[in-house]
């Protein structure tokens, strides 16, 4: 009798979980350079692991972080999760790797010429007001100042907004061709790269709504597969599809899907990964992804400096709370720097793996070695910023929304979808298209763990990262205060 199993396409090893195939991950560094992890104190067992994964990746990632060998040890960890990961369909289960070297016939697609010039006005709208212009520019400086965005971010922003008044008001990016893997998602930068005139392949589960086809401030064109693209049933075909869409010239490749259960989250960014590997020299022009504030990340200077002093000037009833222990410290040493305790166990091991071992590391190695894990000669530019905590469906839990009511007493700002596809979406352009961008190709850097460090500097955290407490804490106070203000939410919490 064949075997049964409960999912289909992609899948981690088998036997293993989320939570327990990081762990194996993790571990494999930690025994591969014990020189370099000797401190880092990793739980025992996958059993332990699961308890504690979110401060145990906090102190791996704060070692790993300050190490010279930091891109390797991503490499050498990519590249052992992609030789583990199996693939299952009709034909019965095989390695990944193996599954996307079978021969794949390109999706067929349908050309849609959207209505509108072409331009993008460059515009944020956040919490009911829309920011454009000289406004939009105070917006930046202002969130810069109330700690939601880092230097660095402001910086990037700047510069396109420059780039926007050099020609007239609007950006342009026709001639400039796009791959959205994910590109109905909630958080994608679909309509911006349309409102500025690309060309787009949008690979998506469902179909783009009439409502965006009809928009009339969008003027670029979209390749739509029929009847779908599957990213965890039909990596191969679609890998395909991209290929055929780059004989026109290299693309830009955007990592934008996302699910949750069954370990969805990671699935899908190994596929993405794989896709983006099976690509031939060349062809990718750039990767473009989204980190969430929610997962261990080195910290900037600033922002620590603003925990230390949140910290400082913090309520006596904080203090009493961090001194029985509700509260623990927001970020732990590495190297000179910091590393942020931002991780939150609610959202799941698969969730963290996703971000750590499908974002951070390979955003690194994309960077530094380029698409394949094989052939490191061909480094891509990348985009790899943070972005702010965001009301999406994926958070529609009581203890989420709760936490989101009470999240301005810790200065959290909690973006909507809009917003952050705004704000994200206008990084994401800058870094891709501007060739001083620190995740540009053509940037110098003394080391590659230089280059690394550069990717994750432009951070739109939303106030996440200059947290004296860990944000795992500081949620479940804020939940509290959420109740307190809506308690309509309380037996939604025991269902």
């Amino acid at each position: 009798m064949s075997k049964v199993h409960s999912v289909r396409g992609v899948e981690l090893p088998e036997g293993a979980s989320g939570s327990s195939f990081l762990y194996e991950l993790l571990k494999h560094a930690v025994d591969s350079e014990p020189e370099v992890f000797s401190g880092v104190d990793l739980p025992k067992s996958a059993k332990l692991f699961k308890d504690g994964f979110g401060s145990a990746l906090a102190r791996f990632e704060a070692i790993r972080a300050a190490s010279d060998k930091r891109v390797e040890i991503a490499l050498s960890m990519r590249k052992l999760a992609a030789s583990r990961l199996r693939f299952v369909d009709d034909r019965g289960e095989r390695s990944f790797a193996d599954a996307m070297l079978e021969p794949a016939v390109a999706l067929p697609t349908t050309r849609i010429q959207t209505k509108g010039p072409g331009r993008l006005s460059p515009s944020v709208s956040a919490r009911g007001a829309t920011h454009t212009g000289a406004g939009l520019r105070a917006w930046i400086v202002g969130a810069r100042v109330d700690r939601v965005i880092t230097e660095a971010c402001e910086a990037a922003l700047v510069r396109l907004l420059d780039r926007a008044d050099r020609e007239g008001g609007t950006l342009s990016l026709k001639g400039e061709r796009f791959a959205l893997l994910g590109a109905g998602a909630e958080l994608a930068p679909t309509e911006l790269l349309l409102a500025a005139g690309a060309e787009v392949l949008w690979i998506d589960l469902r179909a783009p709504s009439q409502a965006l086809l009809d928009n009339p401030n969008l003027g670029g064109v979209l390749h739509v597969p029929d009847g779908g693209a599957n990213l965890l049933e039909a990596p191969a075909a679609i890998a395909g599809t991209l290929k055929a869409f780059a004989e026109a010239g290299p693309i830009h490749v955007g990592m934008y899907a996302y699910a949750g259960g069954e370990s969805q989250e990671w699935r899908l960014t190994a596929s993405m990964n794989g896709i983006v590997r099976s690509m031939p020299p060349g062809v990718v022009k750039s990767l473009s992804l989204l980190i969430s504030p929610t997962t261990a990340m080195v910290v900037s200077p600033a922002d620590a400096e603003a925990a230390d002093q949140r910290r400082s000037a913090g309520s006596t009833f904080r203090k009493l709370l961090a001194k029985a222990g509700v509260l623990v410290p927001g970020q732990i040493p590495s190297g000179t720097g910091r590393v942020s305790c931002s991780v939150v166990p609610l959202q799941g091991a698969s969730y963290q793996a996703a971000q750590y071992i499908g974002k951070i590391l390979s955003a690194e190695t994309h960077a530094v070695y380029g698409a394949s894990l094989l052939d490191t000669n061909h480094p891509l530019t990348i985009s790899a910023n943070v972005a702010p905590i965001t009301a999406t469906r994926s958070l529609a839990h009581p203890v989420f929304e709760a936490g989101f009511l009470g999240a301005p007493m810790w200065g959290i700002f909690i973006s909507e979808p809009r917003t952050t596809r705004e704000l994200n979406g206008l990084l994401a352009i800058h870094d891709v298209t501007d060739p001083e961008a620190p995740g540009a190709a053509g940037q110098v850097y003394a080391t590659a763990a230089d280059r690394a460090r550069a990717l994750f500097l432009e951070q739109a955290h939303g106030g996440v990262y200059a947290q004296p407490y860990a944000l795992d804490g500081g949620i479940k106070v804020a939940a509290v205060s959420g109740l307190m203000q809506k308690p309509s939410l309380i037996p939604r919490l025991f269902r």
